[in-house]
């Protein structure tokens, strides 16, 4: 059993009905090209935009007195995080 929902999405008629064929001109349909977009946008910004965030820091490996820094960066390639190792420029505090 699929774990699909059915939604419903309001588009202008003439704009649907032009995207309906060329869909089908490619072989697809337009839930498949929809859904295909959607998941690309999830991988691309969940949990939020696709920037560095707080919780992506790993503070249990960046200490005060190391001039380390480790963290988890958004890669616009892919839509995934990798772990990088930067080495800070600036003085201890």
């Amino acid at each position: 059993m699929s774990d699909k929902k059915r939604s419903t999405v309001y588009v202008v008629a003439d704009v649907w009905k032009k995207f309906r064929e060329l869909c089908e001109k490619e072989g697809t349909s337009a839930s498949q090209k929809i859904e295909e977009w959607v998941l690309q946008y999830v991988r691309e910004h969940y949990p939020g935009n696709p920037q560095l965030t707080i919780p992506r820091f790993i503070p249990e490996i960046a200490h005060r007195e190391s001039r380390l820094l480790y963290m988890e960066i958004a890669c616009p390639r892919c839509g995934g995080f990798h772990k990088v190792t930067l080495e800070c420029p600036g003085g201890s505090k």
